[in-house]
């Protein structure tokens, strides 16, 4: 029957909408989205074919069978926990089936038979009251299984939202018992049962709407923890250039000390003195920190990584030449730089021999500025679905933000970032149109 058939292609369509949430509430997508859709459609394609053969074993081997390759193929899932999931929502959805089956009297049954049309409502009362209760139950599950992931979410707002599914399941029930007491004729029952289908869609709806705007409002708060972060920084290196430019005009005055102290003792002959203090003007203490740049906060901020190189035994290079940062303002050069290196050398601990190779340098033939850095790592960094490297770090939440900040500043001059890794090491290349 074509009423029947048309039922269980929306029921295994709802049923891979519902799959689909909740596994990308538990982990994340390790391939492009149009990938694991196309994916989706084919396996419950396959599992509607074999709903053909009416039998409970292959119907339900297909389908824990299907959604653990969906789990294990495209999402970050152990083999374990996608055999696991795939039979948690098997159990789910058989249990749902059976609670309704439980619920509706055997008297909506005589009705149903009754009626020209009475299987087909029979059967998408059921469905549709059924993928409500799979759909709550299974959403409360893989949120459950998620943990820290939707932590901050759990508030009054949701709790009401949980109430969406458990009225529209009332409302379903109660549109059928009224089709039964006032033995309504086969076009009011298509009407229900349209109906019926229609709330189905609206609870998903809402609660796809519900995760589209907490995802944005995650969003904006990661970015405004960025701006934050960035801000903190650019003030922690203004003060440091201020500390590094007293320290030179320390060193000046000492220099002029011994300058005079030197002339002095050279009228006496006192050679041993004059090579003595000869020895001390040629102090690397005395010489001050090395100059990158043009650009005092470039040399303050280079500096302190250099130390913190040579704290770790990495070996660090950096060929500024002048004029390839002044297109930026001093809030991106420090947000920038910082974030380059910071990622640099925590790819570099632990590495014998490691390397941070910094380099940026004016290509007036193409009319832009090239920054390069390349830096020493362990492994290849892991991708998510949408080409960005994730953070190695246990603490995801607080911190895989330095990309973003570099993206960030990069878009500002309407510039292009690439980053990739070839024969160990990783290599960041940005590139800035200098203007006009």
């Amino acid at each position: 029957m074509l009423a029947i058939d048309l039922c269980y292609i929306i029921t295994y369509i709802v049923e891979g909408l519902i799959i689909y949430r909740y596994f990308t509430t538990i982990y994340e997508l390790k391939v492009k989205k149009a990938y694991a859709i196309t994916f989706y459609i084919l396996v419950y394609g396959i599992m509607y074919i074999f709903s053909k053969c009416d039998s409970v074993i292959i119907n339900g081997a297909t389908f824990i069978i299907g959604n653990f390759l969906i789990g294990f193929l495209f999402y970050r899932s152990t083999l374990k926990m996608s055999v696991v999931h795939s039979v948690i929502c098997y159990m789910i959805m058989a249990l749902s089936e059976l609670l309704v089956m439980a619920v509706i009297p055997v008297r909506f049954d005589d009705y149903y038979n009754s009626k020209q049309q009475g299987y087909v409502f029979y059967i998408i009362s059921l469905s549709v009251l059924s993928k409500l209760l799979y759909f709550a139950i299974s959403r409360y599950v893989s949120r459950r299984f998620a943990g820290h992931k939707v932590q901050a979410e759990h508030n009054h707002g949701l709790m009401l939202l949980g109430l969406v599914p458990v009225l529209s399941s009332v409302t379903i029930l109660t549109l059928t018992i009224v089709l039964m007491r006032i033995n309504a004729s086969d076009d009011v029952g298509i009407l229900v049962a349209f109906s019926s289908f229609a709330i189905m869609i609206i609870n998903i709806i809402v609660y796809s709407v519900y995760d589209y705007n907490m995802a944005v409002s995650k969003k904006n708060e990661e970015m405004l923890l960025v701006l934050q972060r960035e801000d903190d920084l650019v003030n922690y290196y203004k003060q440091l250039d201020e500390k590094r430019s007293d320290q030179q005009i320390l060193i000046h005055d000492i220099k002029n000390h011994l300058n005079s102290l030197l002339s002095l003792v050279s009228d006496d002959k006192c050679e041993t003195a004059v090579r003595y203090i000869e020895n001390i003007l040629n102090l690397k203490e005395l010489n001050g920190t090395a100059n990158y740049s043009n650009i005092p906060l470039v040399n303050g901020t280079l500096n302190r990584y250099k130390i913190m190189c040579d704290k770790c035994s990495i070996r660090f290079h950096a060929d500024i030449r002048d004029g390839s940062l002044n297109i930026l303002d001093d809030n991106d050069i420090t947000v920038l730089l910082c974030n380059l290196l910071d990622n640099a050398i925590e790819a570099c601990d632990g590495i014998v021999d490691g390397t941070v190779d910094l380099s940026a340098i004016v290509k007036p033939e193409h009319n832009l500025v090239l920054i390069t850095l390349i830096n020493s790592t362990r492994t290849e960094p892991v991708m998510d679905a949408n080409g960005e490297y994730v953070t190695s770090k246990k603490d995801k939440k607080a911190h895989g933000f330095g990309v973003k900040s570099i993206n960030r500043v990069v878009s500002k001059y309407n510039g292009d970032s690439t980053m990739y890794y070839a024969d160990g090491m990783f290599h960041s290349v940005i590139s800035i149109p200098m203007a006009g």
